[in-house]
């Protein structure tokens, strides 16, 4: 059984027709943002064990709204066995003049743990829609570093059914020289960002643009990628797929407050995005 979220606009205000929650995940709907309907994803526990699978299908009928965070850190627990990992697959569509706006809190990959995702959003032309993906490499602030098993994650935007865009990213810090410049180097966050839709594109620059000082910009073009010890506290690349249609940022810091301009900017723009 899956965790089931559909919303319906009814008199210019976007409700939830239909809810559906499966342990270990819950919707917590609270006051509604503008026009749209407002829901925190949530875990009992605070995060998932290893074994846990969750499956989410989300559907955004013609003209609504949806506004879908999480309520904390999705924290990813090991168990003594150790042997399985953790599965979320998030199945998503976006009707006709529907708006979405997805902001979950970072995965936190705690020791030993393994995580995969597949998230699949099926557009439509005139849909407007933001995804943010946020990864944090464990709980540094306790000195632990790329001390899980495996983190993946599959992203593939569709439009009218068709795949028009994927995006796939593998860790495994065994094999892989992730504290190397060429992988994560000095930084612990990694945030991408996904925009579709002319409106949505505009709020997505419009954040991106809220990093992007000269200082940042000089410290950026100096640092050799070979070295991390003159790296900046962040980094960003945007890039625009004319085919597609879809924009793409990703970006890295130090600490989760390096980023936190571009989701503050993010949520100051929701209220004018949604009305």
């Amino acid at each position: 059984m899956s965790n089931i979220l559909e919303i319906s606009e009814r008199g210019g205000q976007s409700l939830a027709v239909r809810m559906v929650s499966q342990a270990p995940m819950k919707w917590i709907p609270t006051a509604p943002f503008a026009s749209a309907f407002r829901v925190f994803t949530s875990s009992y526990g605070g995060g998932m064990l290893q074994g846990d699978r969750i499956d989410m299908h989300i559907e955004c009928r013609d003209g609504s709204s949806l506004c879908l965070e999480s309520q904390g850190n999705q924290h990813l627990y090991t168990r003594q066995d150790g042997k399985r990992g953790v599965f979320q697959n998030i199945q998503g569509e976006v009707g006709e003049n529907s708006r979405v706006i997805s902001l979950p809190q970072p995965t936190v990959m705690h020791e030993g743990s393994d995580f995969h995702q597949n998230q699949t959003w099926s557009l439509k032309a005139s849909s407007q829609f933001i995804l943010v993906d946020t990864f944090h490499i464990g709980r540094s602030e306790n000195g632990e570093r790329f001390s899980y098993r495996s983190y993946g994650s599959d992203i593939e935007l569709r439009l009218d059914g068709e795949p028009i865009y994927l995006d796939r990213f593998q860790s495994q810090p065994d094999s892989m020289g992730t504290s190397s410049p060429t992988e994560f180097g000095p930084y612990a966050y990694s945030t991408n960002i996904y925009s579709f839709g002319e409106q949505a594109r505009a709020l997505h620059q419009e954040a991106v643009r809220s990093m992007a000082s000269p200082v940042e910009k000089l410290r950026l073009s100096e640092w050799a990628p070979r070295s991390t010890s003159h790296a900046p506290p962040y980094f960003f690349s945007s890039s625009m797929d004319d085919q597609s249609g879809i924009l793409t940022t990703r970006a890295c810091g130090r600490t989760r407050l390096d980023l936190s301009p571009i989701e503050e900017h993010l949520r100051e723009g929701m209220k004018a995005f949604f009305s």
